[in-house]
Parts: C-alpha cells; sequence; structure tokens
C-alpha cells in the first residue's frame, strides 16, 4: 500500500465529514526510509558523481544532503494535519472573493482533528478527469 492514508465519509448529526486516517505507523517508515536516503546523499556528495564516466554531467551538481534534507522536510509536512488544516484555511480566505466563488475550500475541524486522523466538511465535487460530468455541469 503506497498510499499515505483513506478518506471515509462519516456524519455527526446533520453534519457530513471527510475523515483522512493516515497509514498505520507511516512516521516509522518514514524514519527507516528516509535515514537510508540520508546514507545515500552522503555518499553521493563524497563521489564525484560528474567525473569523466560518472552518472551525471558538470549541469547535476548540487549538495545531495541539502536535497534530502530538503525532501525530508517536504515528506514529513505532506503528514501533518494540523499544518492541513492551516493550508486549507489559507486557501480559503485567499480565495474569498466573487471572481472565485467557483471555487471552495472545505472546513475544517480541529477539534476532530489529531496527528493522525484529520476531518474536514464533506464537500463532493467533479473529478478534473470526468470530462463528461464536467460538460454536464456546465463547465469547461
Amino acid at each position: 500500500a503506497a498510499s499515505l492514508g483513506q478518506v471515509h465519509v462519516a456524519t455527526k448529526g446533520d453534519k457530513t465529514f471527510a475523515v483522512k486516517v493516515q497509514r498505520q505507523f507511516l512516521r516509522e517508515l518514514f524514519d527507516v526510509d528516509l535515514g537510508q536516503l540520508r546514507r545515500l546523499a552522503g555518499f553521493a556528495d563524497a563521489v564525484d558523481l560528474t567525473s569523466e564516466g560518472g552518472l551525471m554531467d558538470k549541469n547535476t551538481q548540487r549538495s545531495w544532503v541539502s536535497v534530502y534534507s530538503e525532501m525530508k522536510r517536504l515528506l514529513y509536512e505532506e503528514i501533518d494535519y494540523m499544518k492541513e488544516i492551516e493550508n486549507c484555511n489559507r486557501f480559503r480566505t485567499n480565495f474569498d472573493k466573487p471572481k472565485f466563488s467557483h471555487i471552495r475550500a472545505p472546513n475544517t475541524y480541529p477539534e476532530y482533528t489529531s496527528d493522525k486522523v484529520l476531518t474536514m466538511e464533506y464537500c463532493p465535487g467533479i473529478k478534473i478527469t470526468d470530462l463528461e460530468h464536467i460538460r454536464e455541469a456546465g463547465l469547461d
């Protein structure tokens, strides 16, 4: 299972929620995998991958440990559900203008959210790849 989590639909009273549940042991899996990648990045920085006959040319010179560090930061941010609530709220604020009335961000519920469970308003929609339903809705 390559997924970071699963989304379920839940109800409480008259409200319908989308509940995102993080894959079990995901953080621990990241820790192990990233430890291996850190060693590889250190190795790549220690050897000259751009030398004649090397794997890459001079245009690919970079600090692989720095690339690793940024990747690690982004991966852990991706599974930070409190950060996801902040981003969703920022997105909603940024697009709260009449010209963006066709764009909607779900309400978030921090009181029902933890580090492994994210709860948001359920907002049914049309997948961007579902051209038939997009046309039926009068969109282009």
